[in-house]
């Protein structure tokens, strides 16, 4: 799949997602918003940052248990 031209438009698209892998592979922004609260936002470079997973990041500031 390509992406869509709309970021280099100076456009935004709001994407609302649980799929925390699709989402890493196909955008460059995050904002992580937890029962209307927003907890995070930013690059997907420095929400990852050390390696961890996007999914890791969610479940960490929404203090959700993976198990």
């Amino acid at each position: 799949h390509s992406r869509p031209v709309l970021p280099a438009a100076g456009r935004t698209v709001l994407v609302p997602s649980h799929l925390t892998p699709e989402v890493g592979q196909t955008v460059d922004h995050v904002v992580i918003i937890d029962l209307g609260r927003l907890l995070a936002e930013g690059t997907l470079e420095d929400r990852t940052a050390g390696g961890r997973s996007l999914e890791d990041t969610c479940l960490e500031l929404t203090g959700s248990d993976a198990a």
